[in-house]
C-alpha cells in the first residue's frame, strides 16, 4: 500500500501552523498509550516494549497532540479496499465451486439410488406376475381335473373330444386295434398314455384339424414323478369285460402310493432272494383288518401274473390300527417282469393299476461301510446346530451315507439338508405320511386315540431304509438325529465293528444302550455358535445314570442283509443273534435341551465327546459359513444391502472394497466378511 499522508490542524485561533507525518511502516492496531509509552488499563508483561501505537504529547503551548505509529498496509483508500474485496471474492468463489461439486456427486448418487430401487420394484412386480400366472395355470388344470371326473368313466382320451361317448370311443378303437393288427404291432389291446411330470395332470382334447381318429398308434406309460399319487381302481360293477380297451399305466415314483380301498398304502416292492424261492417283499401300511391282497407281476413278452400276497403285519404297531407289514409275493415261473402292481382283486378285467419298479433287481454291490437310518422329521423342527454337529460327527465316525426322511422342517434346517445333499452325504427321502393318515407324536395308541398311526410313522421309515440299503451298505445305524452312537474305547466305527465281530461272530444285530445327556451348565471353552437356533452337543458333559427305561430303549446297529424286519428298539425277524452291547464298549449319545430329569446328584461327568471337540469345531464352523449365510446373501442384491446396513460405522468405508471381494470370490473370502460382522449379525441368516 502507497504512502499516506495525514493533515493535523491546530485551532487557528492558536496559530497552530500544519503538520504533516509520512507514515512509512504498516499500521498496528494497539491501543492508545501515554507518553510513558503503556497503554491505560494494562501491565507491563502484556504489551512489548518494542510496541507502537498512538502517542498523544503535549506541546510546550500547553496543546495536547496525537502521534500515529506508520503503516503500509491499512486499507485507507478505495483501491485498497476494493483490491481486497477481489481477493475475498475469489476465495469464495473456490469455495462456492466445491460445495457445488458435491453437492452434485451426492444428486447423482441419489439418482442411481434411485434408478436401482425402481429396476428391483420392477423385477419384483415381474416375478410376482409370472408366480401368480403359474398358480393360476394349476389351478385351471385341477379345476379342469374335478370338472371332468366321472364323465365317460373317468377316461380322457388324446384325440379323442370329451363329447364323444364311450360306445364311439369303443367303435373307434376296435377299428383303429383292426387296423394296427394288420401291421402286427399291437394285437388285442391299444395302449395310449402320456408321460406325466407333474403332480396333476390334465389331459384333453388336442386333436388338430386336419387328425382324424386313430392316426396315433403308440404304447407310452404315464411315468408320475409326484411325491404323492392316490390311485385306485374306477371300474363300475355294471361294466362288462372287454369294455376299456384303453389301458393307462402309471408308473409310481413317489414314497407313499394309496390304493383305492383306503386301508393299504404301498411304500415300495423290494427283491429279496434270501428265502427258499425268490420273492418280492412289498413293504406296506395297512389296517389291521386286510385280509386279502394280491400282486400283479406286469410280464414283459406276455400277460400279467396275479400272485395272492402273503401278509405279515409287523407286531410292533402299539396299538394303532395301522402298522408297518410286509407283502410277500412269490416270482412266478416264465415272466420276466420290471414292475409289479398289487390290488385286492385277482379279477382279470382291472385296469389302470399304478406300476410299482421292483427294487434291488439285481442286488447292487456295496458301495460304503456305514450308513445312518433316521426315523422321521415332522413339525417345525429348527435345531440347526444340533443337526450340523450330528452328521459332522456321523462322518468323523466314518459314516458313508445318512439316510433321512423328512416330512416337515422349518427353512433354516432345510437349507443345512440341501447343503448335505449337494456334498453326496445325505439322502432325503420325502415322508408325506400326513396327508394319507391322522398321524401322532406318541408312541402308543393309549396316549392318543384319535390318530390311525403312531409316531409317523416310524417303524415303516426304518424298515424301508432297511432294504432301501441292503445291498448298498455293509452296517446299517437305526437311530434318531439328536442320537449318536459313540464307541467309547475305539476311535471310529470302523475300528469297533470290527473288535465286535471278532467278539461276537454270530450275531447281526447289536443293542447299544441309551443315555440321556441334559442341559447342564455353561460348559468350557466349547461354548460357541449362540446366536445358531439349536442345541450345541459339545456343552452337553453330563450323562444321567442308567435306568430301566434307558437301557431297555437300545438303537441298533444291524447287518441288513441278515435283518427281515425290524422295529425301533429291536429287530422283529433276522438270522443271527442279537446282542446287547456294555456300556463300556458303546453308548447312544442322546442330547437333550431339557435339564437333568432326576436331579444333579445322577449325573456323572462324561468327557468322551471331548475327543471330537477339535475337529468337529473346524468342520461345523466351515459348514456355517459356507452354507447358511452364503445361501441367505446369495437370494438377491437385497440381502447384500442388510448386510452392508449391519456393519459396525467404522467398516462402512470399505463398502466398495467389501463388494468386490463379495462378488468376484465370496468362497475364499467370506470369512473376512464374516470378521467384519458384529456378533449379533449372524443371527439374521436363520431367524
Amino acid at each position: 500500500m502507497g504512502r499516506t499522508h495525514r493533515r493535523l490542524q491546530t485551532s487557528e485561533a492558536a496559530g497552530q501552523p500544519d503538520i504533516r507525518r509520512s507514515f512509512d511502516r504498516p499500521q498496528q492496531t494497539t491501543q492508545p498509550k501515554m507518553a510513558s509509552g503503556r497503554p491505560q488499563g494494562s501491565s507491563e508483561s502484556e504489551m512489548s516494549p518494542d510496541e507502537e501505537g498512538p502517542v498523544i504529547t503535549q506541546t510546550s503551548s500547553g496543546v495536547y497532540r496525537r502521534e500515529d505509529s506508520d503503516s503500509d498496509t491499512s486499507p485507507s483508500t478505495k483501491g485498497d479496499i476494493k483490491r481486497l474485496l477481489l481477493e475475498l471474492r475469489g476465495v469464495w468463489k473456490k469455495d462456492l465451486d466445491g460445495v457445488r461439486g458435491e453437492i452434485g456427486g451426492i444428486v447423482s448418487r441419489l439418482g442411481a439410488v434411485e434408478t436401482r430401487g425402481v429396476e428391483r420394484d420392477s423385477s419384483l412386480a415381474e416375478t410376482r406376475t409370472k408366480v401368480a400366472d403359474q398358480q393360476l395355470q394349476r389351478l385351471t388344470r385341477a379345476v379342469t381335473t374335478m370338472e371332468v371326473r366321472h364323465r365317460r368313466k373317468n377316461i380322457l382320451i388324446r384325440g379323442v373330444p370329451e363329447t364323444v361317448g364311450p360306445e364311439s370311443v369303443l367303435e373307434i378303437s376296435n377299428k383303429v386295434a383292426t387296423v394296427m393288427a394288420e401291421w402286427k404291432l399291437v394285437s388285442r389291446k391299444l395302449y395310449v398314455s402320456k408321460i406325466a411330470h407333474s403332480t396333476i395332470t390334465s389331459l384333453g382334447d388336442n386333436l388338430q384339424a386336419d387328425e382324424k381318429p386313430g392316426s396315433r398308434l403308440l404304447y407310452v406309460p404315464n411315468i408320475v414323478n409326484s411325491t404323492i399319487t392316490a390311485l385306485g381302481d374306477n371300474l363300475q360293477e355294471e361294466e362288462k369285460p372287454g369294455s376299456r380297451l384303453l389301458y393307462v399305466p402309471n408308473i409310481v415314483k413317489s414314497t407313499i402310493t394309496a390304493l383305492g380301498d383306503n386301508q393299504t398304502f404301498i411304500l415300495a416292492p423290494y427283491y429279496d432272494p434270501r428265502g427258499p424261492t425268490p420273492s418280492i417283499r412289498v413293504l406296506a401300511i395297512i389296517h389291521h383288518s386286510v385280509r386279502e391282497l394280491y400282486c400283479w407281476f406286469q410280464c414283459i413278452h406276455s400277460s400279467s401274473v396275479t400272485v395272492r400276497a402273503q401278509i405279515d403285519l409287523h407286531r410292533d404297531r402299539f396299538g394303532y390300527p395301522y402298522g408297518t407289514a410286509d407283502l410277500l409275493c412269490t416270482e412266478p415261473p416264465n415272466c420276466t417282469y420290471h414292475y409289479i402292481s398289487v390290488h385286492w382283486s385277482n379279477a382279470t378285467n382291472i385296469t389302470q393299476l399304478p406300476l410299482f419298479e421292483v427294487r434291488n433287481r439285481p442286488p447292487h454291490t456295496l458301495s460304503v461301510n456305514f450308513t445312518v437310518c433316521i426315523s422321521t422329521m415332522y413339525g417345525d423342527f429348527n435345531n440347526v446346530l444340533q443337526t450340523i454337529q450330528s452328521i459332522e460327527m456321523y462322518k468323523l465316525l466314518g459314516a458313508g451315507r445318512v439316510t433321512l426322511y423328512v416330512n416337515k422342517c422349518h427353512e433354516n434346517v432345510d437349507k443345512v439338508l440341501q447343503y448335505y445333499v449337494e456334498e453326496g452325504i445325505l439322502e432325503v427321502v420325502p415322508w408325506p405320511i400326513d396327508k394319507f393318515l391322522r398321524t401322532s407324536r406318541e408312541w402308543h395308541y393309549k396316549l392318543n386315540s384319535t390318530n390311525q398311526i403312531g409316531y409317523y410313522g416310524q417303524t415303516a421309515t426304518l424298515n424301508d431304509c432297511l432294504y432301501r440299503n441292503m445291498y448298498r451298505s455293509k452296517f446299517v445305524f437305526l437311530n434318531d438325529i439328536d442320537e449318536i452312537i459313540l464307541p467309547m474305547k475305539h476311535r471310529d466305527w470302523k475300528s469297533l465293528m470290527q473288535s465286535l465281530q471278532k467278539k461276537y461272530p454270530e450275531s447281526s444285530v447289536f443293542r447299544i444302550e441309551n443315555y440321556f445327556f441334559p442341559k447342564h451348565g455353561n460348559g468350557y471353552e466349547l461354548n460357541k455358535w449362540k446366536d445358531i437356533p439349536g442345541i450345541n452337543i459339545l456343552l452337553h458333559n453330563y450323562r444321567e445314570q442308567a435306568n430301566k427305561i434307558m437301557v431297555d430303549a437300545r438303537k441298533l446297529i444291524i447287518d441288513p442283509i441278515k435283518v427281515y424286519q425290524t422295529s425301533i428298539h429291536n429287530v422283529i425277524k433276522n438270522n443271527g443273534k442279537a446282542t446287547n452291547i456294555s456300556n463300556k464298549t458303546a453308548i447312544v449319545f442322546h442330547a437333550r435341551k431339557t435339564g437333568p430329569r432326576f436331579g444333579q446328584e445322577f449325573l456323572k461327568k462324561d468327557r468322551t465327546m471331548k475327543r471330537y471337540s477339535e475337529s468337529l469345531i473346524r468342520n461345523v464352523d466351515k459348514i456355517i459359513s459356507t452354507s447358511l449365510i452364503q445361501q441367505f446373501f446369495y437370494q438377491s442384491d437385497l440381502n447384500m444391502e442388510m448386510f452392508y446396513i449391519m456393519l459396525p460405522p467404522a467398516i462402512l468405508n470399505a463398502r466398495i472394497q467389501l463388494s468386490t471381494i463379495w462378488h468376484h470370490s465370496p468362497h475364499h473370502h467370506f470369512k473376512y466378511l464374516l470378521q467384519l460382522l458384529p456378533d449379533s449379525s449372524h443371527r439374521m441368516t436363520l431367524n
